[in-house]
């Protein structure tokens, strides 16, 4: 399946239903025993995997791609991409040492949390892994956060698909 364009800025408002089905992925993700966070995180399991699949969730709408709402560690979030999710309204994209390097990721970014939704999400962007490699900075872990690459929104890109 191919994605739509898209430009970052764009916008997706996750409905109740929608924050429903992000939160039952959440729960069979944290009964397995969670995302991995980038270690900066003050909320618990649960509240790190409701935000990942609430992410995944507004990235599939604005996309057009399918979901499975499971969790694998080798596997894509949204195939062909990996998703990382932030209610920091300036967060920045992630990017972990055992991260594929032949894939890309996607930020996806909620910047308000209306009552009774999934909140409404902003994608941020996207980048290949590989090249965040060399864009980001280097966060070595000394400052008791996760070790991983802190890639700048103005790195990220859109998504555009060839058209026939």
């Amino acid at each position: 399946m191919t994605p739509r364009d898209l430009a970052p800025g764009a916008c997706v408002l996750l409905t109740a239903d929608d924050l429903i089905r992000a939160t039952d992925a959440a729960r069979r993700r944290t009964a397995r025993g969670g995302t991995p966070s980038s270690g900066i995180e003050t909320r618990g399991a649960a509240d790190v995997d409701l935000v990942g699949a609430c992410g995944e969730l507004a990235f599939v709408k604005l996309s057009g791609l399918s979901w499975t709402a499971e969790y694998e560690r080798d596997v894509t979030d949204v195939e062909p991409f990996d998703v990382r999710s932030t209610t920091h309204p300036a967060g920045r994209l992630i990017i972990r040492e055992r991260d594929d390097p032949a894939r890309s990721t996607v930020l996806m970014v909620r910047y308000c949390l209306p009552p009774g939704s999934g909140g409404a999400w902003r994608f941020g962007g996207m980048i290949a892994n590989a090249e965040a490699r060399s864009v980001g900075t280097w966060s070595g872990g000394a400052d008791g956060r996760f070790p991983c690459w802190w890639i700048k929104a103005a790195a990220l890109r859109g998504i555009e698909t060839a058209t026939s």
